[in-house]
């Protein structure tokens, strides 16, 4: 079954909703359109359900230390045509995250949503 495609509207300043494709953006809505920020719905959901977008920072559970990744957070990408997980602390992308192509024990269910790059941006800049 393909996933939802579907994207989170960011204007700058706050959420301004989801749309889908073919689904017309109404440019009067907006102070200005050229700021508004598409960021595509993964078609995966974290551990308590909330869907994960594109910008999202995750913290991620314990089959994480198997992979040799001790620091828990993450920003989801979209990079080379693949959602992936940047790792916060090195800066490396390297998994391929998509409901059709998680590494072996991974599962989205081990991930928990704690902020995105917009709403909260010094979470890109220290070390958890």
């Amino acid at each position: 079954m393909p996933r939802e495609t579907k994207f989170r509207v960011w204007n700058g300043i706050e959420w301004c909703g989801t749309i889908k494709p073919g689904q017309e953006v109404d440019k009067n809505d907006y102070e200005s359109y050229e700021d508004l920020v598409f960021l595509q719905f993964t078609g995966l959901l974290d551990t308590t359900g909330n869907e994960i977008y594109e910008g999202d920072i995750v913290k991620c559970f314990e089959s994480f230390q198997k992979h040799g990744l001790f620091s828990p957070c993450f920003e989801i990408i979209f990079e080379y045509g693949k959602f992936r997980l940047k790792h916060i602390e090195t800066g490396d992308t390297f998994i391929d995250f998509s409901p059709y192509n998680f590494i072996n024990s991974l599962r989205s269910e081990e991930l928990e949503i704690f902020g995105n790059i917009f709403e909260n941006p010094e979470l890109l800049e220290k070390p958890f």
